[in-house]
């Protein structure tokens, strides 16, 4: 007897949960997800990330969920983390909300200016 494989079948794609016995099994975690979500903040291209990650995770499975969630590149904004005291903290702090923005729109506006 010759056994024939249907044409066209298909491919199952990876999911986050499994069905088990009685239910689903989760494959990725909330922390997987958050860390993702953290390399991406950062400011890591989708292959960088995908190599970070190290489980077999694809360069375009990472830009699809950076697209879905609406982060990472695209924005064509640049992160800049500027360490600071807990008085420049204050300071800074005061004067924002002296102009009614938020402190990190008046660092911003004060980097263009020196710029």
């Amino acid at each position: 007897m010759l056994l024939l494989e249907p044409k066209n079948r298909p491919r199952k794609l990876p999911t986050d949960r499994k069905r088990n016995r009685g239910g689903f099994v989760e494959t990725r975690t909330g922390a997987y997800y958050g860390k993702l979500g953290y390399l991406a903040g950062l400011g890591r291209p989708a292959n960088r990330i995908a190599e970070e990650m190290g489980d077999g995770i694809s360069e375009g499975y990472v830009r699809v969920l950076l697209q879905r969630w609406g982060v990472g590149p695209g924005s064509g904004e640049a992160w800049c983390q500027v360490p600071l005291t807990n008085l420049q903290r204050t300071w800074l702090n005061y004067r924002a909300t002296k102009e009614g923005i938020s402190p990190e729109e008046w660092l911003r506006r004060k980097i263009v200016e020196l710029l």
